[in-house]
């Protein structure tokens, strides 16, 4: 019977001396530590058939293998965290690839029940089996499978619905050990430390993966398109039982932390898609909803990218397909919003997400550099972002002008969510069109419909130009508008003669005489110098 925790004191000890400079020391650790790791998967596998019994007659003996294991596992956790990465990678490649000790850890991971403390620190060694070890992780992405089986999941169903001892041998012969399996047993066992561990060790193995061959690309694509996996992490995100606060570090804790990163890793590698679709299981052009889970993966996106001090740095090499991405989501979105029709609920994770896509593109647009540079003219030339922005930022416009008629200017008002959306759209065009001559020429010559041209509202073809010049009307009532509109004008008229003299030959415009002006027998002039007065229909 090995005694785990003298193995323990040794393992700290020898941690302490082994470094990479002592190349003699980490060899003799060989006849010192990795004899004990057989013992170690047996250990693990008595802990976990003791947990997995229908009957249990010795607590006493369940409790002593508890503590055993307890022990075990910390050692190690101990080999497997060794500052010297000869001596690291040494114990890492043995327990995997010799002992295969990531199945009994599995085992453990995936039982129902079982002691916390053990559940925890098994994941946690998972985790540093896989740490910065391109082999480990290899063979981990290969002989885990990402979600639990059909015929794994029909024997859980079968579990939970009837007692084991009516059940017979079936689990004996079906057990699901899976990256799911992992996280769901570990949330439902209120075992957040535990969950964080799972995403850790899969947060980790992805970057021991983090080479575009094909093996290790179909690893990072399974999991990023895994819609089990990335929804039960975008539901578990924050503990069940936040504090209610409007502090957002008040609902994260450490499970919280290694969720997000797996998620913005993720991202960063340009899965974003993936796992955006996924969730629905439904291709872009099918997707009529925005689900819960796809509204707080789109906040991930927006937490990162406000944190990033290089927003372009944020999806790497991918960042055309990311964003290419999220111009066409953009354009479905605000599809699904003119049918309209929906619960007050869906409109509102509807307009979330909306808000989100443009504080993403907004963000990213705004970074003066090459990257930033080439996003432009590729969105410019390859999606319709500036087209639908200035076709909604326009429906925008003629609702408001036709709301303000007769409004005096200081008492103009705006709802603060339309203020908002306008605010972002006027970002995006104003950041679309920063030194882009390509974006600029788009705001001259893309022409943009009236919502209902009528007899209150001027009916003259206008460009998405117009429309921008348009919004400064509604400036005394949204300050950030204004600020932004000048910004947007600015950009678009940067070092673009056309743009400039589209602007220096607008000439003030015929007024607009309303039916409630001619029923009050008022009528609208103006002279050649552009004033403005009002007479009597008499005079």
């Amino acid at each position: 019977m090995t005694e785990w925790k003298s193995a323990l004191q040794k393992a700290r000890e020898d941690r302490q001396t082994a470094t990479d400079e002592n190349s003699a020391r980490v060899e003799g650790l060989k006849s010192k530590l990795l004899f004990r790791f057989p013992a170690l998967s047996d250990q693990l596998l008595t802990y976990r058939n003791a947990i997995a019994a229908v009957r249990r007659d010795d607590e006493r003996s369940l409790k002593q293998i508890i503590v055993e294991t307890r022990a075990a596992l910390r050692f190690g956790l101990c080999c497997a965290s060794f500052e010297s990465d000869a001596a690291r990678s040494l114990f890492q490649d043995h327990a995997v690839m010799k002992c295969n000790l990531h199945a009994p850890l599995a085992s453990i991971l995936s039982l129902q029940g079982g002691d916390s403390k053990c559940r925890t620190l098994s994941a946690q060694l998972l985790s540093n089996l896989v740490t910065g070890n391109r082999s480990t992780s290899q063979h981990l992405a290969s002989s885990l499978p990402i979600s639990p089986s059909c015929e794994s999941i029909s024997e859980k169903i079968l579990q939970e619905t009837f007692s084991k001892e009516h059940l017979g041998n079936i689990s004996e012969h079906i057990e699901g050990k899976s990256w799911v399996d992992f996280l769901l047993f570990a949330i439902k066992s209120g075992n957040r430390e535990a969950a964080g561990a799972v995403a850790a060790a899969l947060h980790n193995c992805i970057i021991s993966l983090d080479k575009r061959n094909d093996e290790s690309w179909s690893f990072v694509k399974r999991v990023a398109s895994d819609p089990i996996l990335i929804s039960t992490i975008l539901r578990n995100i924050v503990p069940a039982k936040a504090p209610l606060s409007d502090e957002e570090q008040d609902h994260w804790d450490g499970a919280t932390e290694w969720f997000y990163l797996l998620l913005t890793r993720l991202m960063n590698l340009g899965m974003m898609s993936f796992m955006y679709a996924g969730i629905s299981r439904s291709p872009l052009c099918e997707i009529h909803s925005v689900l819960p889970e796809q509204n707080v993966l789109l906040h991930c996106m927006v937490k990162q990218i406000e944190e990033s001090k290089e927003p372009t740095d944020m999806v790497g090499s991918a960042e055309e397909e990311t964003y290419t991405f999220l111009a066409g989501l953009f354009r479905r979105l605000l599809e699904l919003k003119s049918k309209g029709g929906m619960a007050d609920d869906d409109t509102a994770l509807l307009d979330s997400a909306i808000s989100s896509v443009l504080e993403i593109l907004a963000t990213v647009l705004a970074a003066d550099s090459i990257q930033t540079t080439t996003l432009r003219e590729h969105l410019g030339a390859f999606t319709r972002i500036l087209q639908d922005c200035s076709s909604e930022l326009g429906l925008l416009v003629d609702d408001l002008s036709e709301r303000t008629v007769g409004v005096k200017t200081r008492e103009m008002k705006i709802p603060q969510e339309k203020q908002n959306l306008m605010t972002l759209l006027v970002r995006v065009l104003a950041n679309l069109s920063f030194r882009c001559e390509q974006n600029q020429d788009l705001m001259r010559t893309t022409w943009i419909p009236r919502k209902d041209p009528s007899e209150n509202v001027d009916s003259s073809p206008r460009s998405a130009l117009h429309v921008l010049l348009s919004c400064t009307a509604f400036s005394a009532a949204c300050f950030t508008l204004r600020e932004w509109c000048v910004i947007g004008i600015r950009n678009i008229l940067e070092n673009n003669v056309e743009n400039q003299n589209v602007v220096a030959t607008l000439d003030a415009q015929s007024p607009v005489q309303t039916a409630a002006l001619s029923e009050a027998g008022l009528q609208v002039q103006m002279d050649s110098k552009g004033k403005v007065s009002l007479s009597t229909l008499k005079e």
